[in-house]
């Protein structure tokens, strides 16, 4: 939870620095007009936090879930000398996990880690924002009214005597003498009701200016991204993502009447490039979500891919032979462990879950029988074992054969994304035909309203001609 807190520390400040960055590109350009330079500043803090605000979303669930080593670019080795191998997975609780005196870190998968961040980005970053929005304009109130205030007793202090003379430069009083004229010529009578106009449009003044839509946009455009592409993860995200913004609906109303100056109006015939942000993110979320459903979590794979690749649902007992060293050899070493006659090369579905079994992560690899003493997590079965000379479980036939079916397991997990994701696809494009943007009553309306109007054009032309 720690570190979520940390990357959503680290996503709110480097967002604030992108918009920047943003804003000084955009001048740069000098569009000629309003509208292009919304539309460009959008796509450029779009491009930053996406990379930013995703980044370590798709960092856990499609590199640290598969156990891909990026930081031996780094020099970052483990003990043993090998590049590190960040994973996702829990401290070993059990016996068969116990290294010596230590507990392994058992891999697992990367669904509740995902979940955590996304529960940070959802709950805390929204609270983080808000607190930011209400305490900065608090902020620079208080401090303008303390200079005005300083400014005033300073004013005090140095008053000069009634009869000292007082020099005042000449551009104070060329306009005090325009003033004292307009006055004159304008006859204006300053009333009580005109004092506490002034006063009250003076202490308007000393609030921060307001900073408009813009960023209120932002963050509800990257909370979509969120719910769309991760919500598998986390399940509860658009309950969380409502709760969040009937707060910060009620926390805008007072920042907008107490906290910041009266907006100045700004027209405007649409949401701009929001709205094509928001389409490519619908679009980019049907792949993402099923690409999180098949390779951050093992589901899929232990309960569809593998018993739909298997020939067999169970295992059954068919070495024969236990004397001989040849029939011993062919039992693989989950049965051994558990008293079976289970060959390996049973094409089973428990044979094929056992390929991608950890050693020190089931019971029947424990770790202080197969793993190195230096070992602090748990390893791969078909890599650090079946595969590696340096084991005790190595067997090379064991081996090939295993990673023949981790091809075969991996293959079937493309062929559900792609199914799946065309499958989504479809349903998204149906809905969009048979639900239109704009009701059939709307259309007819707006219909009705440019043949009247074309009419009315007409009507004038003809009264114009006569």
């Amino acid at each position: 939870m720690l570190g979520s807190l940390l990357i959503t520390g680290q996503v709110v400040a480097l967002n604030s620095a992108y918009k920047k960055l943003a804003i000084y590109l955009t001048d740069v350009e000098n569009q000629r007009i309003e509208t292009a330079y919304e539309d460009s500043l959008i796509l450029k803090v779009t491009l930053f936090q996406f990379c930013n605000s995703y980044f370590a979303l798709f960092y856990i669930a499609f590199v640290k879930a598969q156990g891909f080593s990026i930081f031996d670019a780094f020099g970052a080795n483990d003990r043993r000398g090998r590049p590190y191998k960040d994973m996702c997975g829990t401290l070993g609780a059990e016996d068969f996990s116990r290294h010596g005196d230590n507990q392994l870190f058992v891999r697992g998968d990367c669904m509740d880690e995902l979940g955590t961040l996304m529960l940070s980005h959802l709950v805390i970053k929204p609270c983080i924002e808000n607190f930011i929005q209400l305490a900065v304009p608090w902020a620079k109130t208080r401090l303008a009214e303390h200079k005005r205030k300083r400014r005033r007793a300073k004013g005090i202090e140095v008053q000069p005597a009634p009869n000292a003379k007082k020099r005042i430069p000449l551009a104070e009083r060329v306009k005090a003498q325009q003033l004292a004229e307009r006055e004159e010529e304008l006859g204006e009578i300053v009333t009580e009701a005109s004092h506490d106009l002034v006063a009250k449009i003076s202490d308007e003044l000393l609030l921060p200016a307001s900073g408009g839509t813009f960023d209120e946009f932002r963050t509800k455009v990257l909370q979509f991204g969120y719910v769309s592409m991760f919500s598998v993860a986390f399940p509860m995200g658009a309950i969380a993502a409502t709760l969040t913004n009937i707060m910060e609906l009620k926390l805008d109303a007072y920042k907008f009447v107490f906290a910041t100056r009266r907006p100045s109006y700004e027209g405007a015939d649409g949401i701009g490039n929001w709205k094509v942000v928001l389409r490519a993110y619908s679009w980019i979320a049907l792949v993402i979500n099923v690409l999180v459903v098949a390779y951050s979590t093992n589901s899929v794979r232990d309960y569809l891919i593998i018993p739909a690749t298997a020939e067999l649902a169970q295992c059954e007992d068919v070495v024969n032979d236990i004397g001989s060293g040849v029939g011993h050899s062919l039992i693989s070493d989950e049965a051994r462990y558990f008293g079976r006659t289970t060959a390996w090369q049973s094409s089973c579905a428990p044979n094929y879950r056992n390929c991608f079994a950890d050693i020190g992560g089931v019971p029947w690899l424990p770790a202080n029988t197969y793993l190195h003493y230096h070992e602090e997590a748990s390893r791969p079965y078909m890599d650090e074992g079946l595969c590696s000379a340096e084991s005790s479980l190595y067997n090379p036939a064991h081996c090939a054969l295993c990673r023949h079916r981790s091809a075969e397991v991996y293959l079937g997990l493309a062929w559900f994304v792609m199914i799946m994701e065309h499958m989504l696809i479809l349903l998204k494009m149906s809905v969009l035909v048979a639900i239109p943007n704009k009701p059939a009553w709307v259309r007819k309306n707006e219909a009705r309203s440019s043949v009247m109007k074309e009419r009315l054009s007409q009507e004038r032309l003809r009264q114009q001609s006569r």
